[in-house]
């Protein structure tokens, strides 16, 4: 019972986010106070599993409804503190809401949990480059690389840390052409025309020419800004789908659930699709469903076939029958990850999902 008091106080955290008063004014990452006993209500007993909330929760998060993700990763805390893939989640809307502080609390209590995991290392480091900090966020980049050499997303963060910080040092160049340019011009003498092809030397006039001056290294010093997140238009956000296990292989259906969810794809229905013969992956869509399934199509690793359907299930839009063809290889090399949240909406770089 000390054991679940004590884990569960990192819930807490997540009621800032969406406005709610703490139970206990301690963060319970920045202390050890903070990790004593905190009372929090307890679900009902009838509540989803964490597993369900967390697919809710990354839907939520996928459609940016930050205060809906938010809620529901507490809710998956609550049920299983220790949940990294909700610790990680957590993190990443701190970042997103600028509080790169606190999210790298949370990154930090994972860490603690979970040691050596490549992808948290990579959310950091993403989030320090989101905030400028580019000499933290090489630390906290590199060591995802070294964890994880191959992982592309990493890779292509550390391509924006690169840029990031070309651009800082052209900034601070400028900045030092500037502050020369005041030294060596401020004092002297300029050619000014007093009439049509008369021009007569003048002595410079510090009044006049220092706002222009203090203008253009207040510019040139300006603050190297991360991209700002550019929304994507997403056939696929609100579509409720089923997904059918046509393999056999146990939680299949929702390990594909949660590979969409960052798109904003809301599984509607899990099911099997005995007697699991389904050699080649299907989407079967309604009338008028069209476009959502070609979306679909290009979010899978593989080519699956897209056919009308009338016979799907009230409220569904999409089922995705699962064959064998996307089980072993081309299931492990589909990436869990969320390009819908990287800088610039272009699938580059970004957040990393375990």
């Amino acid at each position: 019972m000390t054991r679940k008091l004590k884990t569960v106080a990192a819930v807490s955290v997540l009621g800032s986010l969406l406005g709610c008063a703490l139970v206990s004014p301690v963060s319970p990452l920045d202390s050890k106070q903070g990790r004593q006993a905190v009372v929090v209500a307890s679900l009902p007993s009838n509540a989803p599993s964490a597993d369900t909330l967390y697919l809710m929760a990354r839907a939520a998060h996928g459609q940016g409804q930050l205060e809906v993700a938010a809620q529901l990763y507490a809710d998956v805390l609550q049920i299983a503190p220790r949940h990294l893939g909700a610790l990680n989640a957590a993190a990443v809307i701190y970042a997103q809401k600028g509080r790169t502080d606190e999210a790298l609390q949370w990154f930090k209590h994972a860490i603690e949990i979970a040691p050596g995991t490549a992808h948290l290392h990579n959310n950091a480091g993403y989030a320090l480059l989101r905030a400028g900090r580019l000499a933290e966020a090489e630390r906290e980049l590199k060591l995802a690389q070294q964890l994880d050499p191959a992982n592309p997303h990493t890779l292509q963060n550390l391509e924006l840390w690169a840029e990031a910080k070309s651009r800082a040092a052209q900034a601070s160049g400028r900045d030092d052409s500037v502050r020369q340019s005041i030294a060596e011009d401020s004092s002297g003498p300029r050619l000014v025309a007093v009439g049509p092809n008369v021009y007569e030397l003048q002595a410079r006039s510090s009044a006049q020419s220092a706002p222009q001056l203090a203008n253009s290294a207040a510019a040139a010093a300006a603050p190297i800004r991360p991209a700002a997140i550019t929304p994507v238009v997403n056939p696929l956000r609100g579509v409720r789908i089923e997904v059918s296990n046509g393999v056999g292989i146990t939680n299949m259906a929702r390990r594909v659930s949660l590979r969409l969810a960052p798109a904003g794809v809301i599984t509607a229905r899990l099911s099997n699709a005995r007697p699991y013969r389904q050699m080649k992956t299907e989407i079967q869509y309604a009338a008028g469903q069209d476009l959502p399934a070609q979306a679909l199509q290009a979010r899978l690793p593989l080519a699956a076939r897209a056919v009308a359907s009338d016979r799907l299930q009230a409220g569904v839009q999409l089922r995705l029958v699962l064959g064998h063809d996307l089980a072993g290889k081309t299931m492990a090399a589909w990436p869990d990850s969320d390009g819908e949240l990287s800088a610039g909406g272009a699938n580059r770089g970004g957040w990393l999902w375990g």
